[in-house]
Order: C-alpha cells, then structure tokens, then sequence
C-alpha cells in the first residue's frame, strides 16, 4: 500500500542562529518573520513511515553532524570518545561546558544518552530525533536563539485515506507545555462520549472528559504549574454550576 506523508512546523524563537541550523537544518528550516521559523518534510518513497514526535529525515545522525560543526565554527575542541566506554557523545560534552550548562540540566543529557543508546553509534545514527529532545538540546545550547516551541501537522494521503494510525497528526513541544493529538483518535472520542451520553450513562461521560482533560494536563511540564491549573480548573468548573445558563 503506497502513502505519501507530508510534514510542516512551526517553530516559534527570537531568531535563527548557529545553533538552530545545528539541530533543524535536516527540516529545511527557513525563516518566516515575526519571530518564527518553519521546518518541512516530505515522505516520497512511498514507504508511509512517520512518526508524531520525529520524522525520518531529521536523524540523530544529522544532529550530531550538525553540533559538530557547530562546535568547529565556535572554536570549541571536541575531545575522542574511548570506542570502548559507552559514553556521550564527545560533542554533547564539549557544547554544554562551552554553554555554561548546570549539573542539574546534564543529568537531562545523561538520561537521553541512556534512553537513545548513543554508545551504539552505527544504531543511534539512523534513529529519528525527537522534537522533544531537539528541544531540550536547543534549550541548553542557547546563543540567543529562545525557541519557545515546535508545533508539526502531519497528513497522510493514500488508498485507504481514514487509516487511524496515520491520518491527521499534529504535535506541539513546548518549553512548558507538550500535546499531541490525532484527528482519527478525536473523532473516535467524540463518539465514545456521544454514545455514553446517549445512554444516559453521565458517569461514563464524566470518565470520558476527564480522562481526556487529565492528558492534556499533563502535558504542563511543572508539577507545581500543573496541581495549580488543575485545583484553578475545579474551581472554575464548580463557579459555573451556580451561574445560570447561557442561551443558546
């Protein structure tokens, strides 16, 4: 079965520099003005493979090459990795202490090093890049740039144009809040709460909302931001019930 997937973002930042070229020239990234940039892609081999949090264009692999460069264009000296140590990528070490990164935001590097086995080179290097960890990554490596967020719309057009895993998806990174969603998967919900509604089941549609509420609270990345828009939510909900209806 033959698909063609396309992609196109968003990225919202002060401006592109050094470092946004490093991590987002493999999306063909272009400036758009008004403080926002845009990154595309397209799947033209037929094969259909993308994913909602990275595509197959942007790799690890072209990352790397990218900080390396980076690195190189800085003056930054990027020591050799011991083949036998799995270890970070030399490169990774090199920018964060150019970059004055804490020790607390390396354990975040640590933890992707460990979750993307980088000591598997010839692996790693043909492993999509996340925009969630592009983002962590641009974040730490700041020289100016401020990218706030990275919103991507997926489509997929094929013989069979209403296939669930494919169709519709769009995912939004930010620096304080993540979401997701695809449009096959909000239809199937919409009907999910009509039919509980429909048989009266209000405890049914009551677990339906909040279920879908609960994921996109957390999306919000601070704990503390997080319980404090929850507890703000049920205040709000429960002033509403003592207002009188809005016509309709």
């Amino acid at each position: 079965m033959n698909f063609r997937s396309d992609a196109t973002g968003t990225l919202v930042l002060n401006r592109i520099t050094p470092v946004v070229h490093a991590l987002f020239d493999a999306f063909d990234v272009t400036a758009l003005g008004d403080g926002e940039a845009m990154i595309a892609w397209s799947d033209d081999d037929g094969a259909g493979n993308y994913a909602t949090t990275a595509i197959s264009d942007g790799t690890w692999g072209d990352a790397h090459q990218g900080l390396i460069r980076l690195a190189s264009d800085l003056g930054v000296h990027v020591d050799q990795a011991d083949d036998d140590e799995p270890v970070l990528p030399p490169v990774f070490a090199a920018l964060m202490d150019h970059f004055g990164v804490p020790v607390a935001s390396r354990e975040t590097v640590n933890d992707l090093v460990d979750r993307h086995g980088f000591d598997c080179i010839d692996e790693w290097f043909d492993t999509p890049a996340d925009f969630a960890d592009l983002l962590m990554l641009a974040s730490l490596f700041d020289d100016g740039h401020g990218l706030a967020s990275i919103a991507l719309d997926c489509a997929s057009v094929g013989s069979r144009p209403a296939i669930q895993s494919y169709y519709g998806t769009a995912t939004f990174q930010g620096v304080q809040f993540s979401h997701w969603v695809n449009t096959s998967k909000e239809l199937l919900w919409a009907e999910r709460l009509r039919k509980a509604i429909a048989a009266q089941n209000l405890d049914r549609a009551s677990k339906v909302v909040t279920e879908k509420v609960t994921r996109l609270l957390d999306g919000i990345k601070d704990e503390t931001v997080r319980a404090t828009v929850a507890q703000n939510l049920i205040a709000a909900l429960q002033a509403t019930q003592t207002q009188p209806p809005v016509p309709r």
